[in-house]
């Protein structure tokens, strides 16, 4: 048994031996009679022994922070490939891309094979030096708690007092030293000394006490299930230091997070090395994939994954995932391109920073794990259309290289954190149709360099927030929310807008005049809101214009017969409002329009004969007004026509036999009117010929109607 000061198996008199070989030791270097740096191993190899890791681990922790500082000074890896990528290719001989399930199952009995070809960098599993067969054991007992250890304050206390005792003794020394060099009072310095052994004395405890604790968490009881505990615990490291996951996560039993460590240490066939530059990048993937391909009731207190799962949560695609393949051929994934053999390739076998992840539409369900943080160089993150759910972690506002990030159609739950304000790069963020509720933060602002802005359908309560400096954006969706408030003037600073949707939400007020400066405005939605008041006259400004939807508010006054300008309007939506006054003969220029709804209004007068240039119209809805007059014949230019419903006004007259022409009419609506005479029978005919099928008049003769019908379907009143 070596000499150990802080052994509690020796006796105290064994102990006092030590103690004072020490200073015989650090005398004897001193006066030159023994080399400094046999003194320095002799003490080394004690210090060592008394290490709460063993020498292994020393040598683990000295090498990684070596790595470490290596590290710091490389350029970053961000956007590279090449040679430095292709050194990263683990290739496995002996093992298929079968996927994870039927090796995971420690039934199967399989051990992964293969050569490993990654580069190997300064590790202690490849150090020519084999631990002492003392620290392998002492290894093996903390590993498994068969350590007989006493209390970590019985340890500290034994620890400081040897310390304490090893210091008065030095400080003596000195002072019998100096005394007799500078005839100084013995006593004056004898105290002073004990001043500074006293102030070392505090300072170790203190390091004992952090050392101690550092131990504990370094070197915790892997799971039993665990067939590399050493391998665990230094990937486990790895993963605690870069400060994205949780020891607690980690060490729980079943976590996402604890069988991801377990699946790199026992089962992926890469068996890449624990401080590989791309090991945290395939375990943040191995991790989002047990967080949302199995559920917990599919994992096994002991296997750790049941490998017959229900199909339905199985992905639509995970070709390559948990495999021998590097991750830069998983599916979904995209690594920074490289060139091998003069061609440049962007899917080939390694590992390397992950720049995209494209899993939209795969059926995965689960949450996601706060560990994406470690794809630390991704610019777009899809994961869009899926079943997501949980909170969106605030791990991913340190993903500082993210331009793109698509959550939508998930059921994802809780706020959307101001701390979205320090993506700066972001370009598209959308987030609709989840169920994120509170207030939208004002910290979006920042996002200066954002193009579209997807928060739709949500709970979102509170007012727009002030997001008028981001003058780059092209898309604004806030619509089927909780928002109330007006729409602001200042929403003119938002020039380059081509998408704006509000619609079906609580916003009150008038529109702002300065909405003309939206020049490139394309849609408009503000439907199914409390606006009120006159639209402005701002559509001549707008001639990009395609959809109008203003359905559904408190509008009033008259249809604004700037509309009439807007020659690639398609869809016009003014149902539902207040609007009074006739519709513009000027309408006849809107010869793109294919829907036009101005139902449940208080329009009056006629329509217009130049209705008869509108040649796309497709479905027409001018119901519940006040019209009168008769149809204009010049209705049978609209060829494309399936839908007119005009009921509920006081049209007069008898209907045009021009509608004959009307070969695409599908569904005629005439009833409620004061129409005369009858449906004219070429009408009626297009129910044999062509693709009429509902017909509905005031032919109810025997209660008071006033048009005979040969073909309808229903008669009024």
């Amino acid at each position: 048994m070596s000499l150990n000061t802080f052994d509690k198996t020796q006796t105290q008199y064994e102990r006092k031996m030590a103690r004072q070989k020490q200073l015989d030791m650090m005398e004897a270097a001193a006066s030159g009679k023994v080399s400094p740096a046999t003194s320095q191993r002799s003490l080394g190899s004690t210090q060592t022994s008394n290490s709460g890791d063993g020498g292994v681990g020393s040598a683990r922790r000295f090498l990684w922070d070596a790595d470490e500082e290596e590290y710091k000074n490389v350029p970053s890896r961000a956007f590279t490939g090449g040679a430095e990528a292709d050194q990263q290719v683990n290739l496995v001989g002996a093992r298929s891309n079968a996927g994870i399930l039927p090796r995971f199952s420690a039934t199967t009995g399989m051990e992964s094979s293969g050569k490993n070809l990654a580069p190997r960098r300064g590790s202690a599993w490849h150090n020519d030096a084999s631990p002492s067969a003392d620290a392998e054991e002492y290894l093996e007992d903390i590993r498994f708690g068969k350590a007989q250890r006493g209390g970590a304050l019985s340890c500290i206390g034994d620890c400081c007092l040897a310390t304490f005792q090893t210091l008065v003794g030095v400080c003596a020394l000195i002072a019998e030293h100096v005394t007799g060099l500078c005839r100084c009072n013995k006593r004056s310095l004898i105290i002073l000394g004990a001043l500074f052994a006293l102030i070392i004395f505090g300072v170790s405890v203190s390091a004992i006490v952090k050392r101690t604790k550092h131990q504990d968490k370094i070197l915790p009881n892997p799971d039993p299930g665990v067939k590399d505990p050493m391998r665990f615990n230094a990937i486990r490291d790895n993963v605690l230091e870069s400060a994205f996951t949780d020891a607690v996560h980690v060490d729980t039993h079943g976590t996402a997070q604890n069988l991801a460590i377990r699946w790199l240490t026992d089962d992926d066939p890469a068996k890449m090395e624990p401080d590989d530059d791309t090991i945290l990048q395939r375990y943040a993937l191995a991790t989002f994939f047990f967080s949302t391909y199995v559920s917990t009731e599919y994992k096994d207190e002991t296997e750790g994954v049941n490998s017959t799962m229900a199909d339905d949560f199985e992905w639509n695609n995970m070709e390559h995932w948990m495999s021998d393949k590097g991750i830069c051929m998983w599916f979904g994934v995209t690594c920074p391109p490289r060139l091998h053999e003069g061609m440049e390739e962007v899917v080939y076998n390694s590992n390397n920073d992950i720049l995209h992840l494209n899993l939209t539409d795969n059926n995965i369900r689960g949450t996601i794990p706060s560990e994406i943080a470690a794809l630390e160089n991704i610019i777009t993150l899809d994961l869009g259309r899926n079943r997501l759910e949980g909170k969106i972690p605030d791990s991913i506002t340190s993903l500082e290289f993210l331009t793109e990030l698509y959550l939508e159609e998930n059921a994802l739950t809780g706020t959307l954190s101001a701390e979205f304000g320090k993506l700066q790069g972001l370009r598209e963020l959308f987030v609709g149709t989840n169920r994120l509720m509170g207030t939208i933060p004002g910290e979006l602002n920042q996002l200066t360099n954002l193009r579209a802005l997807g928060l739709d359908e949500n709970f979102f309560t509170g007012t727009i927030p002030y997001i008028w400096d981001l003058k780059e954006l092209l898309i604004l969706y806030l619509d089927s929310n909780q928002l109330t408030g007006t729409l602001h003037w200042e929403l003119k600073h938002l020039s380059q807008l081509v998408d704006l949707r509000v619609r079906k939400n609580f916003l009150t007020g008038t529109l702002p005049f300065e909405m003309d400066l939206l020049t490139h405005l394309e849609l408009l939605y503000l439907d199914d809101n409390q606006f009120m008041g006159s639209i402005p006259e701002m559509f001549a400004k707008l001639p990009r214009l395609e959809e109008i939807q203003m359905y559904k508010n408190q509008f009033t006054g008259t249809l604004p017969e700037s509309i009439a300008a807007l020659d690639d309007l398609k869809v016009l939506y003014l149902d539902n409002n207040n609007f009074q006054g006739t519709i513009h003969e000027a309408f006849g220029n809107l010869r793109d329009v294919h829907t036009m709804f101005l139902f449940n209004n208080q329009l009056t007068g006629s329509i217009p004969t130049s209705i008869g240039q509108m040649e796309d119209l497709k479905d027409v809805q001018l119901y519940n007004n006040k019209f009168t007059g008769p149809i204009p014949s010049e209705i049978g230019n609209c060829f494309q026509l399936e839908k007119l419903e005009i009921q509920d006004n006081s049209f007069t007259g008898q209907l045009p036999a021009t509608m004959a022409g009307l070969d695409k009419l599908a569904l005629l609506k005439v009833y409620r009117n004061q129409f005369i005479g009858s449906v004219p029978p070429e009408v009626c005919n297009l129910k044999e010929v062509f693709d009429l099928t509902f017909v509905a008049a005031d032919c109810n003769m025997d209660n008071g109607g006033t048009v005979t019908c040969d073909c309808c379907n229903t008669c009024y009143p």
